[in-house]
């Protein structure tokens, strides 16, 4: 926004209007989180073709990410496992669900929702 201003990257005429509608404290901190999972994306594609072409890391390199989602029985499990999944799935990584049991007696209907989540 501070760029904007300056003249950096709009004409001075323009800067408001940008500001007040696509360049919003919102907007930019999820465009700079797309940037940082594209470079990311990249710098692990990146690092597994040289893995591929034989060079040998020393370090971190070589742990596997976990994704480790706990639910209980409630409404908004499914989207948690999906969204872990999701995660997961992207960073190429171990996908684990547990479920957390918080000692009140379960439902049929619950019961049936995990077995059908499993």
């Amino acid at each position: 926004q501070q760029r904007l201003r300056e003249g950096k990257i709009y004409a001075l005429t323009k800067v408001e209007q940008a500001l007040n509608h696509f360049f919003k404290t919102g907007n930019l901190i999820a465009l700079r989180e797309l940037a940082l999972r594209e470079i990311a994306d990249d710098v692990d594609e990146r690092l597994e073709a040289s893995q591929q072409e034989g060079a040998s890391l020393r370090g971190p390199w070589r742990r596997r990410e976990c994704i480790n989602v706990s639910v209980s029985a409630s409404d908004c499990a499914e989207r948690l496992i999906r969204r872990g999944f999701r995660i997961a799935h992207r960073l190429k990584a171990d996908w684990h669900v547990v479920h957390v049991h918080v000692g009140e007696t379960m439902s049929e209907e619950v019961k049936r929702r995990i077995q059908a989540l499993q």
